[in-house]
């Protein structure tokens, strides 16, 4: 997450720095690197989704016995609890 923190700053800088700049050049320049950072953010966001999901999936499908054929399910509820914030980690 570190690095996600490091992002959002340089992109805050980014936009600071962009409301004082006059000269058209520099500002499509500051503009440009500023959405490259903003998508580089929202690959690690979606990174960091995806990581925690199939940490929790594989929580749930561990305590359920390792059931074959049922990766989906534990897939999806495992997206619902990481996007829904869910503190109940347990499975329970």
């Amino acid at each position: 997450m570190a690095e996600l923190e490091r992002l959002e700053h340089q992109l805050e800088l980014a936009r600071r720095a962009l409301a004082m700049i006059s000269d058209g050049a520099t500002a499509a320049r500051l503009l440009a690197f500023g959405n490259d950072i903003g998508a580089r953010i929202e690959r690690l966001k979606a990174e960091c989704l995806e990581g925690a999901t199939r940490r929790r999936a594989y929580q749930l499908w561990e305590k359920a016995g390792r059931p074959c054929g049922r990766d989906r399910e534990f897939w999806l509820r495992a997206e619902r609890e990481v996007l829904g914030g869910s503190d109940d980690l347990s499975g329970g």
